[in-house]
């Protein structure tokens, strides 16, 4: 993607020097999300199932990761079949004066609201364990040490 997309790049200086490097770039762009968004969301999925494995023996807690669990798994969905659909028709993405007709949505609000709920997700990814780790039976400074440490790996 950077060499051949052109990234790094400002776009006045790839259009006037390699202006296929903004067909190609849009044309990856598509896969590239895909595999993000897959990637990310796998990662999370993984860890609540961790969560459930470790920490969650209370059914509260069980049903609070499930809902996590759900939020996320619809999130991909919806933001791999938005990338897919983002315009109509696809090819107006990398060559818009072959199709005249064609329209995208905006993609700075599809960007904005599609990171909404991976935003409350990693919160939450945050948030559950906490109480499982308050009731360990540690001292006090070993407690606040392991949750420190819970808080560094989500940052």
């Amino acid at each position: 993607m950077v060499h051949y997309g052109g990234v790094g790049h400002h776009v006045l200086w790839l259009c006037v020097h390699t202006p296929t490097a903004l067909v190609i770039f849009a044309k990856l762009q598509i896969p590239l999300i895909i595999f993000l968004t897959l990637a990310i969301s796998f990662a999370k999925i993984a860890m609540l199932f961790m969560f459930l494995r470790i920490f969650l023996i209370q059914m509260v807690y069980r049903y609070m990761t499930f809902a996590v669990m759900a939020i996320q798994v619809g999130t991909m969905i919806s933001v791999i079949v938005a990338d897919c659909l983002v315009c109509t028709p696809i090819g107006y993405l990398w060559e818009p004066e072959l199709h005249p007709g064609g329209h995208c949505v905006d993609i700075n609000a599809f960007w904005r609201w599609a990171n909404f709920p991976q935003i409350l997700t990693d919160l939450a990814i945050l948030i559950l364990p906490l109480p499982a780790l308050m009731k360990l039976t540690l001292s006090r400074k070993d407690k606040i040490g392991v949750i420190a440490t819970f808080c560094a790996g989500g940052m």
